[in-house]
């Protein structure tokens, strides 16, 4: 049985596990920044008559923040993966994040939010924000990191400045393992 699990974001990953290994594709991109259709249908092409694939992605949905462009690009390479799996006639699963971050204690990560003496809510300050996206990627890298040790050099990528988290990849990773723990195998 072969596990995939997709981020689909441009910073995204596309995660396989089977019962000997695991490994991680970066979502492959064209120059302009768009998934790239031809490589990804190239990636699945394969299992594209194979009845032991159960492929799950995180559903797409607006998230705070971002611009109406960031969301259409968004949404339009979303629904180009949703095209590729449907027109290989592969089996998958849309899963909101919050459903697989769950499985994995990494929800609620926002608990520490703000109140005044009455009980109304503080808005959370740019800062504050930006701290705990971090947070949360920190939180995800570091579960794909004890579940799959030998995957940990993955979720870094070192620049000339500093070392990138890969996020992405932690998280398609953790959405296959979402999979594999529904289906119980």
């Amino acid at each position: 049985m072969v596990f995939v699990g997709i981020d689909p974001g441009q910073q995204g990953a596309i995660a396989f596990i089977t019962k000997k290994e695991e490994w991680i594709i970066d979502m492959p991109l064209l120059p302009e920044r768009d998934i790239d259709a031809k490589a990804l249908y190239n990636i699945f092409e394969d299992y594209k008559d194979d009845d032991d694939i159960y492929i799950v992605i995180e559903k797409a949905q607006s998230m705070p923040g971002q611009s109406s462009v960031a969301m259409f690009n968004y949404g339009g390479g979303y629904y180009t993966i949703l095209a590729i799996l449907k027109i290989l006639d592969l089996p998958f699963e849309e899963v909101r994040s919050n459903k697989w971050k769950k499985e994995f204690g990494l929800s609620g990560l926002n608990a520490n939010k703000k109140k005044t003496s009455d009980g109304k809510k503080i808005k959370k300050t740019q800062a504050e924000k930006t701290a705990a996206q971090k947070q949360r990627k920190e939180m995800a890298v570091k579960t794909a990191m004890q579940m799959f040790p030998k995957l940990k050099n993955e979720f870094f990528v070192k620049t000339a400045r500093s070392e990138k988290i890969m996020d992405g990849r932690a998280e398609a990773l953790l959405i296959a393992a979402y999979g594999k723990r529904k289906l119980g195998k």
